[in-house]
């Protein structure tokens, strides 16, 4: 499954209510989704560690990994559940849009 490098190592990252921010600075993501209202809070309302799924650190990646996230970020097991990755683990970089929310991107090809 892939899996899109929010973080590199060196970098703090730190999610607020969904909201991700990379040293302190909201981080712009257009591609992103989220198909759950509800916002889990570090206390309260979670239930079996949901609450990392909207409100993760602060954690700084430590050197030779990156932090990864899937763009359905409700139902994305990514490092927010497993940690860091070792960048050892990256094996390419997409180049079409396989399936998407919004149909008219699938087939579309990524990057230059």
């Amino acid at each position: 499954m892939a899996k899109r490098v929010i973080a590199l190592e060196g970098e703090k990252i730190e999610i607020k209510d969904k909201r991700v921010y990379i040293d302190d600075l909201p981080l712009e993501e257009s591609y992103k989704v989220h198909s759950d209202t509800r916002v889990f809070k570090k206390e309260g309302n979670a239930v079996n560690g949901d609450a990392i799924r909207d409100n993760f650190g602060p954690e700084v990646v430590p050197p030779g990994h990156c932090f990864v996230m899937g763009d359905n970020r409700d139902n994305s097991l990514d490092s927010r559940w497993w940690g860091p990755m070792p960048l050892g683990n990256i094996k390419g970089k997409p180049l079409y849009i396989y399936w998407a929310k919004d149909k008219s991107r699938i087939g579309k090809k990524l990057g230059p």
